[in-house]
């Protein structure tokens, strides 16, 4: 069985408080208990990291997080950095899932490295990046998603392959009306 390590000692006291504002999302989120699990864990009050390590799971309402590796850095008393890993060996990706408000799609992210700079709200996927939210799709090596504005922006990786999008039209989703769909006078 794995332990379960909801409430370590002071810097994860930190991060707890950290994480309640972690996204733009659903605000009842921020009043849910946060769980971490994982099957090693070490804090070190010292250089004010937290790392777990082995199946990484972290809930907290519709957050979701999972990885093989996840680790939280601290600052002058506040979370500067959380950092998941993916899988290397096993090519598994570290996975991000949140819903941004009520009636909305959750936004579903996944890369060999998703790190999320709490200062500036931004959370960016290396490596294998997708994001996604209903049917609209972005693919990259690297994806830059801002939770406030919910602005994104990816590039293509070294090896050349392009970015992908793909963008549901407005009128699918009920939105306003393309000239083509207006009916003729």
């Amino acid at each position: 069985m794995k332990p379960s390590f909801a409430r370590p000692a002071s810097l994860l006291s930190l991060v707890l408080l950290a994480l309640a504002p972690v996204s733009h999302a659903l605000p009842e989120d921020e009043q849910q208990p946060i769980e971490i699990e994982a099957d090693r864990a070490e804090l070190d009050d010292a250089t004010g990291t937290a790392t777990y390590s082995g199946s990484v799971r972290l809930d907290q309402g519709s957050l979701k997080v999972r990885a093989d590796r996840l680790i939280i850095e601290t600052n002058a008393q506040q979370v500067r950095r959380i950092t998941a890993e993916g899988d290397r060996e096993r090519d598994l990706p570290a996975r991000y899932e949140q819903t941004p408000e009520p009636g909305a799609e959750p936004v579903r992210a996944q890369a060999q490295t998703i790190i999320y700079y709490t200062d500036a709200g931004r959370i960016e996927l290396l490596g294998a990046a997708q994001l996604e939210q209903a049917e609209d799709r972005f693919e990259g090596d690297v994806i830059s998603y801002d939770l406030s504005t919910r602005k994104v922006a990816a590039s293509a990786g070294a090896d050349g392959a392009p970015v992908r999008m793909v963008i549901e039209p407005a009128r699918l989703r009920g939105g306003a009306k393309s000239e083509s769909d207006a009916p003729n006078p």
